[in-house]
């Protein structure tokens, strides 16, 4: 088997975002994620939450769409392995996909603690 090169850490970074573009671009659930991370954060911004609740928000959002990234890197070397049905190699994905589900429900739970009293105090609920 042939050896992989060290990277540099510009390439190594170049790399990482070539990840990121890519699941940006072919992942339509991570590209779902994006684009409702960008209209959580905007409506964030319209409301002028305080600081700790943005960062709050945005860490929610990145780690989110970074497990999104991590389930699709985990299906993909399921399916590079095991192309054809396999039941354990199924089993791993449903586990895979269950961690990004957690995270969204707990997302969606501060979400709601953090936007609907702020929804209230601008009388937009």
């Amino acid at each position: 088997m042939e050896e992989r090169k060290k990277l540099s850490k510009i390439e190594s970074i170049k790399c990482g975002f070539n990840g990121i573009k890519y699941c940006v671009q072919k992942d339509k659930t991570c590209k779902g994620k994006c684009i409702i991370s960008a209209v959580v954060i905007i409506i964030s911004l319209l409301l002028n939450i305080s600081q700790i609740k943005l960062f709050i928000v945005l860490l929610l959002c990145g780690i989110n769409i970074s497990l999104e990234m991590i389930n699709d890197a985990i299906e993909k070397t399921i399916d590079l392995i095991h192309p054809e049905y396999n039941e354990k190699a199924g089993l791993i994905k449903d586990i895979a996909s269950g961690a990004v589900q957690v995270m969204c429900i707990i997302a969606i739970i501060i979400g709601l603690a953090i936007f609907i009293p702020e929804l209230y105090k601008t009388n937009w609920l």
